[in-house]
């Protein structure tokens, strides 16, 4: 009896010593993976490492995804697991993963912008790449299940056709990411022309007509200023349709308008816009050579302190630069979209699991450490006491080596993590980790006086049933090359929009621009119903 009295009290003791290690935390591992050494939770996924096989599309100007690269290492020591990877530079590497399908050469997973949404569509139904859901509804991907919860673009974006998830976003919740650009005037220049910063369409002529006419840069040349300028064509058209009240819904111009979609290539909001760029381009406000320049000009004039107004700051001293508000909308303040934020998930597919994968529970834990905090500031700050600190406010701050670097904050980063390009990173990134790459900028101070103006429809676009989607990337390539051919024609002068704007107009009907926008209104119903 006393030994059955002892033995029960052995077993006790043995269940209370376990009982205090799951209090500590410290999860025993399961039975149930392949090697029997599996962590349901926390950081640690296995106990005995295991090496998995990556395919990365990897920035020019990022240093080497390897062993030796300060994030991948942190991020083995802390999950057990370590990836082995192949990467090819980011304009080729879809073109490589392509043919990895066709060769059944499947590495474990696909990471970044490798393969595009049409291919996670493919390649799903053919059964090479996982599905995702059924670790998230088994509890094993909690970060990524409360951003799916909480993020109706998240579930526009990943969601298939069939019900299932089969790759994770570049998701980034907070407006200091999602409004891609603000316009900037230069406070010296206005002082130079004695000029004030303009409110109304008609100041904002007249002070790029003065930045044009009086030698604003005060270098005694009175002809190499640029009044206004952006990037390209593209952004100076975009941004004159947000100027005239056209939207950006789903990345092209529709509008929402008492709850429904409509097309706005042939509104009279998009001929505003046209009159706009019109006048900006004859009367040499805007670059004249616009059309054939490339970046490397533009940075370099905007260096140079030849620009009065712009969408982009010099990557060096901005200091007499002020935020522009948009309150000069060529339809006045009130019909101003400010169309250039989009939706927080900016990459819908950015990590896969293939069905070469030995370990998809495993991997699919290891992403998931993405979208926590803990695993979001590892991959953008990289090491605290390293690459980053903390201030006292309980904001981050990179460290002098990084602020100081002579190349800037991304590229100097680029030498520690792989996220260059953030774009397409999957896993969940706020302002917390990301802010600290905006420190000392104009970019914070942009978020709250854009606010009033920016676009509160900037969706994800949802998966179509294929033949929907077959039609309507026709429809979209045809449109938008005969928009954009008229676009740049309207600007010049070369078509007339007094003459040839109904032509214009006919001529989009026959291509079926009823018929698309149509289709955009099956998208955004899906869209609705998730609402």
């Amino acid at each position: 009896m006393k030994r059955g009295v002892l033995v029960i009290l052995i077993v006790l003791l043995a269940l209370i010593t376990a009982s205090g290690l799951f209090a500590q935390g410290q999860k025993a591992p399961t039975a149930k993976g392949p090697e029997g050494n599996f962590y349901s939770e926390g950081t640690k996924i296995v106990e005995q490492k295991i090496t998995l096989k990556g395919f990365g599309s990897k920035f020019s100007g990022n240093a080497e995804w390897d062993d030796n690269m300060l994030v991948w290492q942190e991020l083995e020591k802390r999950t057990n697991i370590r990836v082995e990877w192949e990467t090819v530079v980011n304009t080729e590497a879809r073109t490589k993963a392509l043919t990895l399908f066709a060769a059944n050469d499947l590495p474990d997973l696909f990471l970044k912008n490798s393969i595009h949404m049409a291919d996670v569509n493919k390649f799903s139904q053919t059964g090479d790449l996982i599905d995702l859901k059924q670790f998230m509804d088994a509890g094993l991907m909690p970060n990524f299940k409360k951003a799916y919860d909480s993020e109706v673009n998240i579930r526009i974006a990943v969601t298939n056709p069939d019900g299932k998830i089969y790759t994770l976003p570049a998701y980034y919740p907070d407006p200091i990411d999602t409004t891609r650009r603000f316009m900037y005037i230069n406070e010296t220049w206005l002082k130079n022309v004695g000029k004030q910063k303009p409110t109304t369409l008609e100041e904002f002529y007249d002070v790029l007509r003065a930045f044009r006419d009086n030698d604003a840069n005060g270098n005694g040349d009175p002809n190499d200023e640029f009044p206004l300028s952006m990037d390209s064509l593209a952004q100076a058209e975009k941004t004159a349709r947000g100027l005239s009240g056209v939207d950006d819904v789903f990345g092209q111009p529709f509008n929402v308008i008492d709850g429904e979609l409509y097309q706005m290539y042939t509104s009279e909001n998009m001929k505003a816009a046209f009159t706009f760029l019109h006048t900006l381009y004859s009367e040499k406000l805007l670059e004249q050579d616009l059309f054939t320049r490339g970046n490397p000009e533009f940075f370099a004039r905007l260096a140079n302190n030849q620009f009065g107004i712009t969408i982009s700051l010099p990557p060096a001293d901005s200091s007499q630069f002020a935020v522009l508000e948009p309150s000069f909308g060529v339809l006045g303040k009130d019909k101003v979209i400010w169309n250039w934020k989009v939706s927080p998930v900016l990459t819908p597919a950015t990590f896969a699991i293939t069905s070469k994968n030995k370990y998809p529970r495993e991997t699919a834990r290891w992403i998931d450490y993405f979208f926590s905090d803990e695993g979001a500031t590892l991959i953008r700050m990289g090491v605290e006491g390293d690459t980053y600190k903390t201030n006292p406010d309980g904001s981050l701050s990179y460290t002098d080596k990084i602020k100081n670097d002579p190349q800037g904050v991304e590229f100097a980063m680029a030498k520690y993590s792989f996220w260059l390009q953030p774009n397409v990173l999957p896993g969940k990134y706020t302002s917390k980790v990301t802010g600290a790459l905006f420190e000392g900028t104009l970019v914070p101070s942009c978020i709250d006086i854009f606010a009033p103006y920016s676009t509160k429809h900037a969706y994800s676009f949802p998966s179509l049933p294929a033949d929907l989607e077959k039609e309507r990337a026709q429809l979209i390539g045809e449109i938008n090359k005969y928009y954009s051919e008229s676009r740049a024609a309207f600007m010049t002068g070369k078509l007339s929009l007094d003459k040839d704007w109904d032509t214009y107009v006919k001529n989009l009907k026959n291509m079926k621009i009823d018929r698309l926008e149509e289709i955009y209104r099956v998208a955004y119903g899906i869209v609705k119903k998730l609402l």
